[in-house]
């Protein structure tokens, strides 16, 4: 084999590579993001550390450990800070809608 089909093949394996993680990734933060309104269900306001828990226990398990947990954290943290703000968005426009009453 001529050494461009090398550099082909490895490109090729880069680019699918490069779209597994950007769609995978995309995938992992809405599943995080449910598991995160699950739990605040689950558990209420407060109790922060027993919530953030049980979304990193049960994504780990998902993946298997393949992610490092520094990086499910930090995707954890993504989820609650959108979920705090779509509430926050979501108080204002219920404060907004009775005062127009």
């Amino acid at each position: 084999m001529d050494w461009y089909w090398y550099i082909i093949i490895i490109l090729a394996v880069f680019v699918v590579l490069f779209v597994i993680a950007l769609f995978g990734s995309k995938k992992l933060k809405e599943i995080t993001y449910d598991l995160v309104l699950q739990a605040e269900k689950q558990f209420g306001e407060g109790k922060g550390a027993d919530k953030f828990n049980q979304v990193l226990e049960t994504i780990s398990a998902k993946t298997k450990g393949i992610i490092p947990a520094s990086v499910l954290k930090s995707i954890i943290e993504w989820a609650v800070r959108k979920m705090k703000i779509l509430f926050l968005e979501n108080e204002k426009s219920q404060k907004k809608h009775n005062a127009e009453k």
